[in-house]
């Protein structure tokens, strides 16, 4: 009795075999498992306080590096056995890792790679987007549910979208496991997947492998030179672009080698499964590892910038001009979007209360601010002060004081009484907040909900002030100070250390005071 339970608990316990290799090739099985698996628990935990990690693509990439763990594990496992079981190893193992590892892992890189392209030209288009009328608001409703135009609308579709593909390779996976066989199993001879352990076991021209392998086929040479194609063209500020670029050129090698190790050289499967495991390897160091590793230097060693420059920005022409395109490339272009439409709603105030009685005295002329860039320009160099895109003009759209000063505080003799908007201005703060404040708005930033909810209430009542957008400009201002500012900082140091040096010498018109806010000292 005592001998048959101990035999029982052998057969259930896996065996490591007592070679030197045998134990290497463990060490090895347990050391990846641990990595890849700690590596992406890490990045959860980071990713959810860290803005940096979770542009990312946060979820996805936290399940990419969790199935890419399943996939490494469940392949590197039947080479345990190989080791010390007479050259044989359980094939159903390799199966698993196929449908449950490699399938959802690709899932999940497609998904971050469509992420990034969609993000990307949506914050492209609202660079070009016209404030929205409640009418034109009105009219693509449904336009919205065909093509997204907020970040959590493609976030959400993703992944339904993702799941879907999933569902559509697990039911027939989980199906094909729980069939019953004529005979209980198959022999590899019939090319079926094998239940049991059994001689060079490989899955090429297995049924049960069929939706796989056409899985496979889309993905390296539908997908992968699509990906090539387009994602040249996109830049972004967290090197998304280069990760999945560097994930498209390794991935695909890794398997391409995979079957010429089996069919070329005729060895055994068990060992060609070493060159996807290499491939998924090296996409995990790109997407997770080198990640997380900026952040802690980041936090370690954190810049330091003078946050003086944020008010310099804001007002110079050519520093907005490059924020506004850096913007882009940050994902936020609807808060430069924001400030410059509140420039304009200050600006046709001021005009429109210039001509009553109290306000005749004539502000100097504002600095026209072009947010838009040459095409062919290069962004690392500042024009001039005589190019196109600093000119002094009557006023038009853009500042006439800092977006730091509200539009009450930028009226000359602006009385208490006089912050009801004037009737001729109604409809243009109506449209300001059905384009960045109204929910599932066009350019709609990111507001708390309570700034969001009294805005609506003050909207609905009629009763418009010229204080209504205030609280709601001071947090995007924030969100840029907070999020995007460091790393344009960064990136155009030297730009910005160039007008700095230019209005020391007075090369630049400074006629414009520039307030200092105290919540950005």
């Amino acid at each position: 009795m005592e001998s048959n339970a101990t035999l029982t608990a052998s057969s259930l316990r896996l065996h490591i075999s007592e070679t030197t290799t045998g134990t290497v090739v463990f060490a090895i099985w347990v050391s990846y498992g641990v990595f890849i698996f700690g590596t992406t628990i890490l990045f959860a935990f980071h990713g959810r306080k860290n803005r940096l990690l979770a542009q990312r693509s946060w979820l996805l990439t936290v399940l990419g590096g969790f199935f890419n763990g399943v996939a490494g594990v469940l392949l590197m496992l039947p080479l345990v056995y190989y080791e010390d079981r007479d050259n044989t190893f359980p094939c159903f193992i390799s199966f698993l890792g196929a449908y449950f590892g490699i399938i959802p892992w690709i899932l999940t890189f497609v998904g971050r790679a469509m992420r990034l392209i969609v993000t990307w030209r949506l914050n492209q288009l609202k660079m070009k987007t016209e404030p929205d009328t409640e009418e034109r608001a009105e009219r693509w409703t449904f336009w919205h549910l065909i093509k997204p135009r907020r970040q959590a609308s493609i976030d959400g579709r993703i992944i339904v979208v993702m799941t879907l593909l999933l569902m559509f390779f697990w039911i027939p996976a989980i199906t094909i496991l729980l069939a019953e066989r004529s005979n209980g199993m198959s022999a590899p001879s019939n090319s079926t997947l094998v239940l049991s352990a059994t001689i060079q076991c490989s899955h090429l021209g297995a049924p049960e492998y069929y939706l796989f392998d056409g899985g496979m086929i889309i993905y390296l040479f539908v997908f992968c030179p699509f990906a090539l194609l387009y994602l040249r063209k996109i830049q972004d500020a967290y090197g998304i672009m280069k990760d999945i670029m560097w994930t498209v050129l390794t991935c695909p090698l890794g398997f391409i080698m995979y079957i010429l190790w089996i069919t070329l050289l005729a060895q055994p499967a068990v060992q060609a499964i070493f060159w996807p495991i290499l491939a998924c390897f090296a996409t995990h160091l790109s997407s997770v590892v080198i990640p997380l590793l900026l952040y802690y230097r980041q936090t370690l060693q954190p810049a330091d910038h003078d946050t003086r420059d944020f008010p310099l920005v804001l007002t110079n022409p050519m520093l907005f001009a490059l924020l506004c395109a850096h913007s882009i490339k940050d994902f936020t272009a609807e808060n430069t979007r924001f400030i410059e439409e509140y420039q304009t709603l200050k600006l046709m105030c001021i005009e429109s209360y210039r001509g009553q009685p109290n306000h005749n005295e004539i502000s100097p002329p504002p600095r026209l601010i072009s947010s838009r860039l040459p095409e062919k320009s290069d962004p690392s160099v500042i024009p001039s002060e005589n190019s196109r895109l600093t000119t002094i003009t009557p006023p038009t759209i853009y500042n006439i004081t800092s977006p730091l000063v509200n539009i009450a505080l930028s009226i000359p003799n602006l009385q208490p009484d006089e912050m009801v908007v004037p009737d001729q201005l109604k409809s243009t703060f109506l449209n300001f907040y059905t384009t960045f404040i109204r929910a599932q708005s066009v350019l709609e930033v990111n507001l708390e909900w309570q700034t969001r909810e009294r805005i609506r209430q003050q909207i609905d009542s009629g009763v418009y002030t010229l204080d209504i957008f205030d609280e709601a400009k001071e947090h995007v201002l924030d969100l840029l100070f907070t999020n995007t500012l460091p790393h344009f900082l960064t990136i155009y140091k030297d730009q910005i250390a160039v007008v700095k040096r230019e209005r020391t010498q007075g090369m630049f018109d400074d006629r414009l005071a520039i307030p200092m806010v105290p919540l950005y000292l």
